[in-house]
């Protein structure tokens, strides 16, 4: 069956590319990747074993299980499936999907991801994840150092730069490790602002940025946005969380060189154990520290995710997050900072306090797109009225505390 490049494109949203059959598997479901910028691909067996691919444009030096001209094809790991069964699943639909390329040619091809991908996803900031390096080592960081997620050299920097850039995104985030730690830096900004990326941030620990003359550069080259991690002012949490206690101040004193040179600032303040009770001193001393000008903060609870893994007793629990939250969110109001808590990495709606749901992005979800690997509802999920919206609660979470903090949310409250 040849395919033209709408049919392949309703095909593929529809999980109905021809009742092809892969190794006993037939394909469930295909929907856009809300996190990775990416299709998402659940094949399914009648004897119930599943496996969710995934599929993102194919980038030169990325690992993935296997590629196509266009993709580069991954899986998730499946409790269903070893891993032997899952790559050889994956290679098969690898095939199917090559031959569909070749039907359809390759700049059609890639026009059904980016068309796939961007449906329902308006203004996504494209994240590049730049280096490996790091002079801090955040307990919690979900990009360690051996993470494939990290682009594997200049080369693939720049090429993901331009064909972002062809596929639509206007907005970029440089990340990594440590970004300011790479010494390709000033260019990579450089050739994003020739490109046209309309907005330019870098994440950051914000120690480099003590240097004003490199924050000046920085702006000259094209950042006109600055994220920052500020987790705490405490030097012995600093040191048991972060890292060396002395670079502390060098993140005090990068933020205030941000601030002063005008441009726009965002801090990223991680929850854990250790510092979930600091943080309305924080954003109170932040406010007094710098005048006001600090204005926008992100609350993200610890994920298990990365070296959060390991760390298990770090997690702080819904119920401990669900009590601090008014506290934290009236130090914010009176520091005059506006607060948030992001969906993936964030608090569910059921264990937000219902005057603070506007605060939490998992409201403005689109409906269906979001359950995640790595998370899962539990059973009493199904009665909540942000079932269709919530992204689930981490599987590691559940599993080291279990779910009777999780109580539905009636339609009632919702808007009481």
């Amino acid at each position: 069956m040849a395919y033209d490049g709408e049919a392949f494109i309703q095909d593929f949203l529809n999980g109905q590319i021809g009742g092809h059959v892969f190794l006993g598997f037939q394909i469930l479901r295909v929907e856009p990747d809300r996190v990775r910028q990416a299709l998402d691909v659940e094949l399914g067996a009648p004897d119930g074993r599943s496996l969710l691919l995934f599929l993102e444009r194919r980038v030169p030096g990325r690992a993935a299980l296997c590629t196509t001209p266009s993709f580069s094809v991954s899986y998730y790991p499946s409790r269903s499936l070893p891993d032997t069964e899952a790559a050889r699943l994956g290679r098969s639909f690898a095939e199917f999907l090559t031959e569909r390329e070749q039907e359809l040619g390759p700049a059609a091809a890639a026009r059904t991801l980016r068309l796939a991908v961007r449906q329902g996803i308006p203004d996504r900031w494209l994240e590049l994840r730049i280096n490996r390096e790091c002079n801090e080592r955040c307990v919690f960081c979900n990009t360690p150092e051996d993470s494939e997620t990290i682009l594997p050299g200049p080369a693939a920097v720049e090429e993901t730069l331009r064909v972002e850039y062809a596929a639509g995104h206007r907005a970029v985030l440089f990340t990594g490790r440590e970004p300011t730690l790479d010494p390709r830096l000033l260019d990579y900004i450089r050739l994003a602002r020739s490109l046209g990326y309309e907005r330019r941030r870098l994440q950051t620990n914000g120690t480099r940025l003590a240097r004003a003359g490199f924050v000046k550069d920085l702006i000259a080259a094209g950042v006109d946005e600055f994220e920052i991690s500020f987790h705490t002012r405490d030097a012995a949490t600093f040191e048991r969380l972060v890292g060396k206690r002395a670079l502390l101040p060098k993140t005090e004193d990068g933020i205030e060189n941000v601030l002063s040179a005008g441009a726009r600032l965002h801090l990223v303040t991680v929850a854990t154990r250790d510092n979930l009770h600091e943080i309305p001193s924080l954003l109170a001393a932040l406010g007094a520290r710098y005048g006001g000008r600090v204005r926008h903060v992100t609350l993200s609870p610890m994920a298990p995710v990365g070296d959060g893994r390991t760390r298990l007793e770090l997690l702080p629990r819904l119920g401990a997050l669900q009590a601090v939250l008014p506290g934290i969110a009236d130090a914010a109001q009176g520091a005059g900072i506006e607060l948030n808590i992001p969906s993936r990495c964030g608090l569910p709606l059921c264990v937000t306090p219902a005057a603070l749901w506007p605060l939490n992005l998992e409201a403005k979800n689109t409906p269906g797109l979001t359950l995640e690997s790595d998370k899962h509802k539990a059973e009493q999920c199904r009665q909540c009225r942000y079932d269709p919206v919530c992204t689930g609660v981490w599987s590691a979470y559940l599993e080291h505390y279990g779910s009777e903090e999780l109580v539905p949310v009636s339609f009632e409250q919702d808007t009481a």
